[in-house]
C-alpha cells in the first residue's frame, strides 16, 4: 500500500518561524525582556507647562507696595531688584523637571521595584496665556516679560482686552489643557503655573483623564484651596518658585541695556512737580503725581511704569525718600493721598548729592540735566477738586477748600463735643437742636457731607464746567446704580458698584460739548463726565435715602446704604 498523499493545504503552508538564535535558549530571552524593560523605564515622562501669565507677571514683578515686605523677591533682592537683576526663563523649566522627578522617585507608586519611578521628566511644550490692553507700550516691562518667554521658546498667547477686566484667559488655558488630556500621548503631567482656585475643575477633570497634575505657584498669591489635600486637584507637592530664586535671578552684566532711570531723575521729576505749586508750599494729590510721571518718558519709557518696578509704587518710593517728602494718608484710599515736600528752600541741594551718587546712561543723563518743569495748572485737577478725605483734623489752610471730608473722621471728632457745643453747632447751620448727642452728630454730618459735595461742584475749574453733560446721560447712569441698589437690597460697596458699571454698555448718547467722546462701559462713561462713582453720588443721585460709609483704612471702597 502507498503511503497517504498530503493535501494541497498541508503541502502550501509555511513552516512555523524560527526564532533568532539568540533567543533560543532562556538564558537569552531573559536578557532580551530585561533589556525591553530597561527601555521603556528610561522613556522619559512628558510633562506640559500651562501658565497664567497675567497672575505670574503680578506675582513677580508687581507687587503692591503694602505687600512688599511679604514678597520674598523684594526681601532678597531689594525693591528695585528688576532695576539690575534678569530673570531667568530658561532655568523654569528645568527646576520644574527636576522637582516632579524628586516626587516621583520618593513616592515609588510602581510594580517595578521603583524602576519606573526612576524615569526622567521632561517638558515637551510650554504654554503661556495673558491678555493686555491694546496701547500697552511695546518696551514695557509686561511685554519686555512675554518677549523674553517667547524668546525662551515658551508659546505665548496674548490676548487683547478693551476693559479694565483681564477676560477669557482662564478659559482658554482649560480648554487647552483639557483638549491635550485627550490627545493620545500628548502629555503624562500636565504642569499649571498659578495661584488662582478658579482653574480647580479642569485640574480636577484633568486627573479623571488619568493625568497627574504639577502645582507651580508663590506662598504669598497662591489660594489655599490649591493646597488643600481635600481638593483632590494635584498628585505632587506644590513647587514654590521662591525656593529656587537664586537659580532663577541673577544680576545683569555690566553695561547691560534696558536698564531703568536711576532714583535721581524720579525724584528731580517729583520735586519740580511739587514746587511748582503754590510755590511748595501746599500740599499735591497723589493721583496728579501719578498722572504726571505716566506722561513724563525717560529711556524709552513712561516714569510711572519704572517706579512701579523698581520702588514698588509711588508710595513706597516717596516713603523711601522720607527726608525729601512727606505724606499724609486719606481715610479713602481711591482718592490718592497727600504729598508736599519737607524743605520747600533745600530739596534741589539734596537732589544734587543723590544725582552725584547715581550712575547714569548718557540717555538718562541727556534727559536729567536740563529738565525743568513748565507749570501747566490743568496738571493739578484732582489737587484742586478732588482731594478728600484727609482727615478732619488735620485740615490746614493750604488744603484745597473743595476737599470732601472723611464722614468717619468727622463723626469721631464731633462725638469729643458737649451736647451743648453740638446744639451750638445746629443753631450756627439752622438744624434742629432736639435729640441725643448721637442724632446732633448725624444731623451736622450730614449737613457738612451736603455742603462740601456743593462747594467741590461749584469749584470745578472752567475747563470742566464748559463740558455739559447730557442729562440723560446722568439719567441713563442714576438709572444703572438704582437697578442695582434694588437687586442687591438696597446695601452695596463703591467697588460693586465700579464692576457693575464696567459690565454695563454706555449710554450712547453724545456729549453736547464733545460728540466725538468715544466710551465702551457706563463706567468710563461715568468717569468721563463726573470723574468717580463717589463724586457722581453726591452730586447727581438722591441721596436723601441712602448714606454713605467709609471704612477706617479706605482702602475697600466705601458702603453705600439704604436709611
Amino acid at each position: 500500500m502507498s503511503p497517504p498523499t498530503q493535501s494541497s493545504s498541508q503541502s502550501s503552508s509555511p513552516p512555523p518561524p524560527v526564532a533568532p538564535s539568540y533567543l533560543r535558549d532562556n538564558k537569552h530571552q531573559q536578557i532580551h525582556q530585561n533589556q525591553q524593560q530597561q527601555l521603556q523605564s528610561t522613556q522619559p515622562l512628558k510633562a506640559m507647562l500651562f501658565i497664567d501669565g497675567t497672575w505670574l507677571y503680578y506675582s513677580i514683578f508687581r507687587r503692591q507696595s503694602e505687600k512688599l515686605q511679604r514678597c520674598s523677591i523684594v526681601h532678597k533682592f531689594g525693591a528695585g531688584w528688576a532695576f539690575d537683576h534678569n530673570f531667568r526663563w530658561d532655568a523654569l523649566p528645568a527646576i520644574i523637571c527636576e522637582e516632579i522627578q524628586r516626587e516621583i522617585n520618593k513616592n515609588k507608586w510602581s510594580s517595578g521595584g521603583g524602576a519606573n519611578a526612576d524615569r526622567p521628566v521632561e517638558i515637551v511644550r510650554a504654554n503661556v496665556f495673558t491678555s493686555m490692553k491694546k496701547e500697552t507700550e511695546a518696551n514695557s516691562l509686561r511685554m519686555k516679560m512675554f518677549d523674553d518667554m517667547a524668546s525662551c521658546n515658551y508659546d505665548v498667547y496674548k490676548m487683547v482686552t478693551e476693559g479694565t477686566q483681564e477676560k477669557c484667559i482662564d478659559i482658554q488655558l482649560a480648554v487647552e489643557m483639557m483638549h491635550f488630556a485627550t490627545v493620545p500621548d500628548a502629555y503624562d503631567i500636565a504642569v499649571i503655573v498659578t495661584g488662582d482656585k478658579d482653574f480647580m475643575p479642569a485640574l480636577k477633570r484633568t486627573r479623571q483623564k488619568g493625568k497627574r497634575v504639577a502645582l507651580v505657584s508663590m506662598r504669598a498669591g497662591c489660594n489655599k484651596s490649591l493646597l488643600d489635600p481635600k481638593s483632590h486637584v494635584r498628585d505632587f507637592d506644590p513647587i514654590w518658585i521662591e525656593d529656587h530664586l537664586d537659580r532663577l535671578i541673577e544680576p545683569k552684566a555690566k553695561g547691560a541695556g534696558d536698564r531703568f532711570v536711576t532714583a535721581a531723575t524720579t525724584l528731580k521729576v517729583v520735586c519740580n512737580f511739587l514746587a511748582s505749586y503754590r510755590n511748595g508750599e501746599a500740599p499735591v494729590n497723589s493721583r496728579d503725581i501719578g498722572r504726571h510721571l505716566k506722561s513724563t518718558r525717560v529711556c524709552g519709557e513712561n516714569l510711572l511704569d519704572q517706579v512701579k518696578t523698581t520702588h514698588g509704587g509711588v508710595n513706597h518710593f516717596l516713603n523711601t525718600h522720607s527726608d525729601v517728602f512727606e505724606v499724609v494718608l486719606n481715610g479713602d484710599a481711591e482718592r490718592g493721598f497727600w504729598v508736599s515736600l519737607r524743605d520747600t528752600k533745600n530739596w534741589p541741594t539734596k537732589l544734587e548729592l543723590v544725582a552725584t551718587k547715581s550712575m547714569m546712561s548718557e540717555e538718562e543723563g541727556n534727559f536729567y540735566f536740563p529738565y525743568k518743569y513748565e507749570f501747566n495748572d490743568a496738571h493739578y485737577i484732582f489737587t484742586e477738586n478732588n482731594g478728600n478725605d484727609i482727615p478732619f483734623e488735620d485740615r490746614t489752610q493750604h488744603l484745597p477748600s473743595s476737599a470732601i471730608f472723611n464722614t468717619a473722621e468727622s463723626e469721631k471728632v464731633l462725638m469729643k463735643l458737649s451736647v451743648v457745643a453740638l446744639r451750638d453747632k445746629c443753631r450756627e447751620n439752622e438744624l434742629p437742636v432736639s435729640g441725643t448727642k448721637a442724632t446732633l452728630v448725624e444731623r451736622i454730618v450730614g449737613k457738612m457731607r451736603k455742603d462740601a459735595a456743593n462747594n467741590f461742584v461749584s469749584n470745578i475749574p472752567a475747563v470742566i464746567k464748559q463740558n455739559k453733560v447730557n442729562v440723560k446721560v446722568t439719567e441713563y447712569l442714576v438709572g444703572l446704580i438704582a437697578d442695582y441698589l434694588e437687586e442687591v437690597g438696597g446695601v452695596v460697596n463703591s467697588r460693586d458698584i465700579g464692576r457693575t458699571l464696567s459690565n454695563a454698555k454706555a449710554s450712547g448718547v453724545g456729549d453736547n460739548t464733545n460728540t466725538n467722546t468715544n466710551v465702551g462701559s457706563a463706567l468710563q462713561e461715568l468717569k468721563l463726565h463726573f470723574g468717580g462713582v463717589y463724586k457722581f453720588l453726591v452730586t447727581e443721585f438722591d441721596m436723601k435715602n441712602y448714606e454713605i460709609e467709609f471704612s477706617e483704612s479706605g482702602e475697600d471702597g466705601f458702603m453705600l446704604k439704604r436709611r
